[in-house]
């Protein structure tokens, strides 16, 4: 196996899965994941409200802090991956 990223934990034992620093915020939160078997780096993206009829309707304020903290989250992966 892999050495995994600084600061990513395994999801559970025996999984593939490992996670990093989530980024939370009241409508979403953003976890890096890291497959140890694919060396594979990804983006989960959770949201609050994601039930219909609503499915996340977010201000474009909310919209705008969104995107920035997914920027944030993809470099830090990108560069997570780029270390190893």
């Amino acid at each position: 196996m892999s050495t995994p990223p600084a600061g990513y934990v395994r999801y559970k034992k025996g999984s593939d899965r490992w996670t990093g620093p989530e980024i939370i915020k009241r409508g979403w939160i953003i976890t890096p994941a890291w497959n140890s078997t694919t060396g594979l780096h990804s983006i989960e993206l959770w949201t609050a409200n994601h039930e219909p009829p609503t499915y996340s309707v977010l201000s474009p304020d909310e919209a705008i802090e969104l995107a920035a903290d997914l920027i944030a989250a993809a470099q830090a992966a990108r560069a997570a991956g780029e270390t190893k």
